[in-house]
């Protein structure tokens, strides 16, 4: 801590998996006081998710299987902040700019043509995410608070072509509002959330021209196995070669 008012951390973690390479991750962070009510953060480093047991051994009949193979989702960034109590000792304002690139991303719709069903692996392009959260707390009473979040969020990724397009099943906007109230000293407490996610459609395409057009696709991802077509199925084709 070279003053009162700047501090800095370094960190790392080496995670050692039975079923993957090693992965070694680090983080640098800093903070500084620009004055009481104010301060500036920042960090980069980098990150690790490794697959979880459903996306390598999961089964859900006539719909998705695991994929034992996945390897662990590699990611690096960094973001530049502000946090302020606004002049009042009960809020607390938190605003953060974020940007981040991940590799070998798992994928939970990939189409499998020897088992016809869903299965996960790791995409071959990179992906990009960048955005601005906001995140106000507040201490209304001393029994009472109040958490209210949003978050812009500007996803892309390469294609097979190269060309940089927007990420299917990503919202670009986030917020939420949560409220906790606290009873008999503090032994009980009342919790209150709700949550907002904008329309996270994928990219359907579109067979013939003029009156004979039929656009196909444009799904939603209502959860991480379940979606929803816009667009009524124009015809399916199931070829599966049997022989050696």
């Amino acid at each position: 801590q070279p003053s009162k008012d700047f501090t800095w951390t370094l960190s790392g973690r080496v995670d050692d998996f039975s079923d993957f390479d090693n992965v070694f991750t680090w983080q640098l962070a800093a903070s500084q006081h620009v004055r009481d009510s104010l301060k500036l953060r920042g960090s980069v480093g980098t990150g690790s998710k490794a697959p979880t047991f459903t996306e390598r051994f999961g089964f859900y009949p006539d719909y998705f299987i695991g994929n034992p193979d996945l390897k662990p989702e590699q990611s690096s960034g960094w973001e530049l902040g502000l946090e302020s109590d606004l002049g009042n000792d009960k809020l607390n304002l938190g605003l953060v700019y974020f940007d981040q690139t991940l590799k070998d991303e798992i994928d939970g719709f990939v189409f499998d043509l020897d088992t016809f069903l869903f299965t996960a692996a790791n995409r071959d392009e990179k992906s990009h995410r960048k955005g601005v959260e906001v995140v106000l707390d507040a201490d209304l009473t001393e029994s009472f608070s109040m958490q209210a979040s949003y978050t812009w969020v500007d996803a892309t990724e390469t294609d097979s072509s190269g060309n940089t397009v927007q990420e299917v099943r990503r919202p670009r906007h986030m917020a939420s509002l949560a409220a906790k109230y606290d009873f008999l000293q503090g032994r009980g407490n009342l919790n209150l959330s709700l949550n907002y996610n904008s329309t996270q459609f994928g990219r359907g395409i579109t067979i013939g021209a003029g009156d004979k057009a039929v656009k196909m696709g444009d799904e939603i991802c209502l959860f991480r196995h379940e979606k929803k077509f816009f667009n009524p199925t124009v015809f399916a084709v199931a070829i599966k070669d049997t022989e050696a």
